[in-house]
């Protein structure tokens, strides 16, 4: 990870950026561990599923990239003191989440 905080993987200088024209991408916080937090939450879904927590067959690295994009996202939208309040706003995120948008057989 460069001076910025970004990395690329394809730049042959890297840590960026020494000016080679590619977009940096962040390289993503760490825990006090030195682990991702992706690598971290991927654990954590794989754990969950192994417990049957979480339903098995998902892949464990996508879903925890799916959650941070559906957590991230909210930064573009989502205007404290709006209609939508902070709980409703997190009670949805979870519901949707972990709950999904398919209806249950009765």
């Amino acid at each position: 990870m460069g001076p910025s905080g970004f990395s690329s993987p394809s730049c042959p200088t890297s840590p960026c950026c020494s000016g080679c024209g590619e977009t940096p991408r962040p390289s993503g916080p760490r825990s006090p561990g030195g682990v991702s937090s992706t690598t971290a939450l991927t654990a954590l879904v794989a754990a969950a599923m192994a417990e049957g927590d979480l339903r098995a067959g998902a892949d464990p690295a996508l879903t925890s990239r799916l959650l941070f994009g559906l957590i991230n996202s909210l930064t573009e939208w989502y205007r404290p003191g709006g209609e939508l309040g902070e709980t409703a706003l997190a009670d949805a995120v979870v519901d949707l989440a972990l709950g999904g948008l398919r209806t249950r057989p009765a």
